[in-house]
């Protein structure tokens, strides 16, 4: 009886055993768990876009088609403006001092005749716009006229959102204005970007929009303007445009090609003569800025 049960336990423990071996060798390894991926989404990158350009104020007045002044701005409690005139073209230009009274900064330069010209500035030790500065002498002398100021328009750097007109301050509608020129019935000023003019016996202004404008010069039915950027132009274009502003689009006149870095440029018109300061050439167009 004892030895019956014993081996029914033998057996029993037996069977337990293979059943325990089968299992292990038959049984698949656990897959392992996939974590789940966190999606991490790639920042992306703007693509860069060339800064507007910003003309760089200076002045330049053509009073015949070979004979023309210009002048570096200057900067008060900085360096002093260079004024220089030219009578062969702009092949060479010949400085010129304003005497006792220096004018450190310039702010507007207006034609007289072929060989004379205004200086409104910044002069004498206070560096004020006190007076207008007229030589009579192709430069060589000079002559203080306090009160004539009035009769000039101009842009302050001190506040380029007012264009003095005349004597009176106006509120450009583009600001900051970098530079402003005027006719006897009109003040022509360029913004970043636009082109603003203001017609004094009505009052008004008009804008137009001109990407990459870089200079404005009134001619007898509008103004010429120097652009940067322009399709089918890889250096300045020359553009006409309209009185009042804001009409017609602008007309292609032609284009300075080899002036790539046209970020200082200014123009001047006399007659069908136009001129062209840009960088440290002076260019002259015979036909209004179709050639060079």
């Amino acid at each position: 009886m004892i030895a019956g049960v014993i081996a029914f336990l033998l057996v029993d423990v037996v069977l337990v055993v293979f059943a325990i071996s089968l299992n292990r060798s038959s049984g698949a390894a656990p897959e392992p768990e996939t974590l789940p991926t966190v999606g991490v989404e790639a920042s992306s990158t703007p693509t860069p876009t060339a800064p507007p350009v910003v003309p760089a104020p200076r002045f330049l007045v053509a009073t015949s088609p070979t004979s023309a002044w210009r002048s570096s701005p200057g900067e008060c409690g900085g360096a002093d403006a260079v004024l220089e005139s030219t009578t062969d073209g702009g092949a060479t230009w010949a400085p010129h001092s304003t005497g006792d009274d220096a004018v450190h900064e310039v702010l507007a330069l207006a034609p007289i005749d072929q060989t004379q010209v205004s200086v409104v500035g910044k002069a004498g030790d206070g560096c004020t716009t006190t007076s207008v500065f007229s030589s009579f002498t192709s430069g060589d002398f000079w002559q203080s006229y306090p009160e004539t100021l009035s009769s000039y328009s101009y842009v302050d750097p001190a506040d380029r959102a007012t264009l003095i007109v005349t004597g009176s301050a106006q509120a450009t509608p583009c600001s900051p204005a970098l530079q402003a020129v005027a006719t006897t019935d009109r003040v022509l000023a360029v913004c970043a970007g636009q082109v603003a003019e203001f017609i004094p016996s009505a009052q008004t202004w008009s804008t137009t929009d001109v990407p990459g404008v870089l200079a404005v010069t009134p001619t007898d039915t509008g103004s010429t303007v120097a652009v940067s950027g322009a399709e089918g132009c890889a250096g300045i274009a020359i553009e006409a445009l309209p009185s009042p502003l804001g009409g017609a689009p602008a007309t292609v006149l032609g284009c300075v090609a080899d002036e790539t870095s046209p970020l200082a440029a200014t123009l001047s018109q006399s007659g069908s003569t136009l001129w062209l300061w840009s960088g440290g050439t002076t260019r002259i167009s015979q036909d209004g800025g179709v050639t060079w």
